[in-house]
């Protein structure tokens, strides 16, 4: 998992948070199977939770919070067979726990991320956006760096950091 400009090694049992608008990727040379949630900012802000305000641990494999992900994981899986409301109020339920475990044993305080990683992360994401909405066109890296307003080495750069690709 290439998290921000850390490569992350994931094994089974593993759980990787993603950070509110982190740049990621899930890559694999042999292959990989996952499962994965995304608790959306709207559900966070309805229960309380302010996803500007914590900074959640990369990775981690702790038997409690394996459990109450799959726990969540069951619930929202049993929506596909049964969407009613007692159903419904189960999964937001065992998601919401899983989320209070997280803030309260895999989170930090998020003004620990440094203005220049939030800056350099963010042009990377405005690149891969527009790349992501252009791909038919030619580009080049002048022609990238001038949209976002940095010289065409400063993007090279921090798009290495951030992705390991050039």
């Amino acid at each position: 998992v290439r998290y921000g400009t850390s490569e992350l090694p994931a094994h089974i049992g593993d759980i990787f948070v993603i950070n509110r608008d982190a740049f990621h990727q899930v890559k694999s040379n042999t292959g990989i199977d996952f499962s994965y949630m995304i608790i959306d900012e709207s559900f966070c802000r309805e229960n309380g939770i302010s996803t500007e305000d914590f900074l959640f641990e990369q990775t981690f494999r702790d038997h409690v919070s394996k459990s109450l992900y799959l726990a969540a994981a069951e619930k929202i899986d049993a929506l596909a067979v049964a969407s009613t409301p007692i159903a419904i109020a189960h999964a937001r339920a065992a998601v919401l726990f899983f989320l209070i475990h997280l803030c309260e044993k895999h989170a930090n305080h998020a003004s620990s991320q440094t203005r220049e990683s939030a800056v350099g992360e963010e042009y990377v994401k405005k690149t891969v956006s527009y790349l992501d909405e252009h791909f038919a066109e030619a580009h080049t890296l002048t022609s990238l760096s001038s949209l976002l307003g940095i010289t065409p080495y400063h993007l090279a750069r921090v798009f290495k950091q951030y992705t390991g690709e050039t």
